[in-house]
């Protein structure tokens, strides 16, 4: 496969790359850059590398989804990303998707895959062979599980309790909620110092 066109996945007014010069730093490589038309979201086909990098400092952007990593998967390119944790979640760098923690690592990961054939497809085919538990099948069977065995039985339950368990639910619901969402705060707030002070944090966070 020849590779000619780098493209952008997200909003071109949060694209983290506008500081760097960063169609003539690709159009050095032999390589031609451009922002995704937001209107054109699901067309990949002339894009032979997508870059979906957020930003390049240690945020890991718990409340995104993963999505643009399945997307490339069954688009057969391959993509370069931030070190966000939902990529982590289902992908594994290296081998169905390549991290950058850099703009300089970026444009090597971008410069390898461009000029080594054997790594682009290997990329591609573990995106491939990852992406078969993203089937609309799939997806579609393990809604319908959550619904009728989990969801729709606990209902089921929450329905036959007297009606002021039905506030104290509601209460307790909203409580854990917020108790959540400030712990996860805290987490962030916690993993932002260290990383300030130069240490690198492992665990169900990374």
């Amino acid at each position: 496969k020849t590779v000619k066109n780098v493209a952008f996945s997200g909003s071109p007014q949060e694209n983290c790359l506008n500081k760097f010069d960063v169609e003539n730093d690709i159009k050095s490589l032999g390589l031609n850059y451009k922002n995704m038309d937001k209107t054109k979201w699901n067309d990949f086909s002339n894009i032979d590398i997508l870059l979906a990098i957020r930003s390049f400092n240690d945020n890991q952007f718990f409340n995104k989804p993963p999505s643009k990593l399945i997307n490339s998967w069954w688009a057969n390119i391959p993509l370069i990303t931030s070190d966000d944790s939902a990529y982590r979640d289902i992908g594994a760098p290296g081998h169905n998707y390549l991290i950058a923690r850099s703009y300089d690592e970026m444009l090597t990961h971008i410069n390898k895959l461009a000029k080594d054939p054997g790594l682009y497809k290997q990329i591609v085919q573990n995106g491939a062979d990852s992406r078969e538990n993203y089937t609309r099948e799939k997806i579609a069977s393990t809604w319908i599980d959550l619904i009728e065995n989990g969801i729709r039985i606990d209902f089921v339950k929450w329905q036959r309790k007297p009606r002021i368990l039905h506030v104290e639910d509601f209460i307790v619901a909203k409580i854990l909620h917020w108790f959540q969402l400030k712990q996860l705060k805290l987490v962030k707030r916690y993993l932002s110092i260290l990383n300030r002070i130069g240490f690198k944090s492992k665990g169900k966070y990374d």
